[in-house]
């Protein structure tokens, strides 16, 4: 499958549709949201659900034989729907990024819907309905806020800064995020995809996902951020892109999304201030 520019368009903006539809609907039934404890550790709503078959039924009726990676699958296990012969794009879809906020009627959350080929993201949209905020991005063009591109900028670490960081912290604090909270203006806004905008608009230096995070948290987040020129990395310093999709089975990432500025800092900062 050649990717074309057109091609690239008409994902985008289906991505765009599909995440602004699902994230009205969301907002709107905020209040009604009836909400559980799934797998022990993780909460979800019944609204998870609706906005995650109203993305995929707008994905299907303009893509037809495409793949499907998504939260809510049945037996709260992770969706996955295979391409068919002759396909290799796969949606992966994050129906209410920040589930948490949503199910305590907080209005911080969003729609995550990522589009990937030969296991790297191409294409991608993190729509957040509060603000009615749209970040998307696709390869070879620049990442956009609601249609005006965004650049994550040269901000450098300090006390002014703001760098996102998940939670909890179930082994204790590490030294290097106390070392944060000390020296920046430590964030966390509840949504790894927001977090991931936010760094691709210059809004936070970085953003330190320690563990909490899976694919269709940071599929869209993954092409945004680099195309608005921010770095992408594990622990270690290497990109978590290629993978095989089709063994996913809802694994955790630990990434270091920051500018090009900051995240040589961060990424000493985790190896060496233990």
């Amino acid at each position: 499958m050649e990717i074309t520019p057109q091609l690239l368009d008409g994902l985008t903006k289906t991505a765009e549709q599909a995440a602004k539809s699902a994230g009205k609907y969301a907002l709107e039934h905020i209040s009604q949201a009836q909400s559980r404890i799934k797998n022990g550790v993780e909460m979800v709503t019944d609204i998870d659900s609706r906005c995650q078959d109203m993305i995929i039924e707008t994905i299907q009726r303009k893509w037809d034989g495409h793949g499907f990676i998504a939260e809510e699958g049945r037996e709260d296990r992770v969706l996955i729907e295979k391409p068919k012969q002759g396909q290799k794009l796969w949606w992966v879809i994050d129906p209410i990024d920040g589930t948490n906020n949503y199910a305590h009627g907080l209005r911080h959350f969003s729609v995550s819907i990522g589009v990937c080929m030969d296991g790297v993201p191409i294409a991608g949209a993190i729509y957040e309905p509060a603000s009615d905020m749209m970040y998307s991005a696709a390869a070879d063009r620049p990442a956009v806020m609601n249609k005006k591109p965004i650049n994550t900028g040269e901000e450098q670490f300090g006390e002014l800064t703001g760098i996102g960081i998940d939670s909890p912290f179930e082994e204790g604090l590490p030294g290097w995020v106390e070392y944060i909270l000390r020296n920046s203006k430590f964030r966390n806004f509840g949504s790894t995809a927001l977090h991931m905008a936010y760094v691709a608009n210059g809004g936070l230096g970085a953003a330190v996902i320690k563990g909490g995070a899976k694919l269709w948290d940071i599929a869209a987040g993954g092409i945004i951020t680099e195309r608005a020129g921010a770095l992408v990395t594990d622990f270690e310093g290497q990109s978590v892109f290629p993978m095989n999709f089709e063994t996913y089975t809802g694994g955790k990432f630990q990434l270091i999304v920051a500018n090009p500025t900051i995240h040589p800092q961060i990424l000493n900062l985790i190896k060496e201030v233990k």
